[in-house]
């Protein structure tokens, strides 16, 4: 088991600035890996896969808030297509 806190999802609609963040911190440092486990997904965020994947592409569209290189942003989205294609 993971030392994670679980959180509760944010309402539909209902954003913050630092959770977004949070949410590409995490995207970003398993995009490598084809994007985290699930578990560690709901356990971190209280979001399924579908929620978080779906997530991270709505953030990627605003990519030019985020510090974040084309690169990134093109792998980042490929890896969340391929996951909510298997969701």
């Amino acid at each position: 088991m993971h030392a994670h806190t679980r959180r509760t999802p944010l309402p539909r609609g209902s954003h913050s600035a630092g959770r977004d963040k949070e949410i590409l911190a995490f995207g970003r440092s398993w995009y490598r890996y084809g994007g985290g486990p699930a578990e560690d997904i709901m356990v971190t965020f209280g979001l399924t896969e579908n929620q978080f994947f779906t997530e991270i592409r709505h953030l990627l569209a605003a990519h030019e808030q985020f510090d974040l290189s084309p690169s990134e942003i093109t792998a980042m989205d490929r890896v969340a297509r391929y996951r909510l294609d298997f969701c």
